[in-house]
C-alpha cells in the first residue's frame, strides 16, 4: 500500500493469510511493518522479533 514515517503498510490481497511465505514476497524496507489480512499464523513473537503489527480484516479497517 506505501511507506509512511519509516512504516510500510501492507495489504494482502492475493493470498488472505499471513504467513511465512507472505513475508516471503515482501520487497519494501522499512523499520516497521503493518499488515491486513484475513487472519494470522505466526506467533506474537514472530511478529514482535520482525517489527509487524497485524491488522485483521475486516474489524481492524478503519471506517471513515
Amino acid at each position: 500500500m506505501g511507506v509512511d514515517n519509516g512504516i510500510a503498510y501492507y495489504y494482502c490481497h492475493e493470498q488472505t493469510m499471513l504467513n511465512f511465505e507472505f513475508l516471503s514476497t515482501m520487497k519494501t524496507r522499512a523499520d516497521y511493518f503493518v499488515i491486513y489480512a484475513d487472519a494470522c499464523n505466526l506467533s506474537d513473537e514472530q511478529l514482535a522479533t520482525r517489527n509487524i503489527t497485524f491488522k485483521q480484516i475486516p474489524y481492524d479497517v478503519p471506517k471513515y
